[in-house]
């Protein structure tokens, strides 16, 4: 992991075959793992 800002990671495994821009929250919890997932709000009914 290279830390790029205080919310946003690059992931690289295998010698860069799989790299990955990671973004997170204020509490340093991963909101978006792209190409995979990100995470969705929940709200309260």
């Amino acid at each position: 992991y290279t830390r790029l800002s205080p919310t946003r990671f690059r992931y690289e495994s295998r010698g860069g075959s799989f790299v990955a821009e990671l973004e997170t929250d204020e509490l340093g919890l991963v909101t978006r793992y792209p190409p995979a997932w990100e995470r969705v709000a929940v709200t309260s009914r």
